[in-house]
This record gives structure tokens, C-alpha cells and sequence, in this order.
């Protein structure tokens, strides 16, 4: 059976993705004038493998967690960019003929 979660921890993040988990969507949200992300992910077991995680028995290979960690961290960064950037498209003022 395939479950979804949604998280805003990296760490967690990169758990599921060396765990075989599909990322399914990285989305900014506007949280009090700031941009949080929420990371959604998909997968076979997801969520024995978030019981084990949250458990602290969670184990991955080091090497691979730091080049996971760094690309989701990419992930993240482009994600609230372009949220910002659309917000901005969004709240400017609609320019015109003078």
C-alpha cells in the first residue's frame, strides 16, 4: 500500500528519499511574512518508515545523506524563490501606458 506524508524536515526528508520514496511535490507557503516549504513524498511503506525515523532508529549511509541533504536544500531554496517571486508578480502594481 502506497501512503503519502508531508514534512518541513529536511532531515526527514532525506531519510525517505535514501529509502527508496518517491518526492512528489516541494511547495513554499507564506507563514507570517516569511516562505516555509513542505516537502510531500510518496511510497511503499512510508509510513513504518516514519515510525522509524521518529523512533531513532532511523540509519542511512553518511556519504549519500550529505549529497541527499544538499539537493533537497536546492529543492527548497528554488522553491521559495519562486514563491516569492510569484507573490511579488502578484502584489505589483500593473504597469501601464503614461
Amino acid at each position: 500500500m502506497q501512503n503519502s506524508i508531508v514534512t518541513a524536515d529536511v532531515y526527514e526528508s532525506c531519510f525517505y528519499i535514501l529509502n527508496g520514496c518517491t518526492l512528489v511535490v516541494v511547495e513554499g507557503i507564506p507563514v507570517n511574512g516569511k516562505i516555509n516549504c513542505q516537502l510531500k513524498f510518496t511510497g511503499e511503506h512510508i509510513l513504518e518508515k516514519q515510525a522509524q525515523y521518529f523512533s531513532g532508529k532511523a540509519s542511512v549511509n553518511l556519504f549519500e545523506f550529505r549529497r541527499t541533504y544538499s539537493q533537497v536544500c536546492s529543492w527548497i531554496q528554488q522553491a521559495k524563490k519562486q514563491l516569492k517571486h510569484q507573490l511579488q508578480q502578484e502584489t505589483s502594481p500593473a504597469g501601464g501606458d503614461v
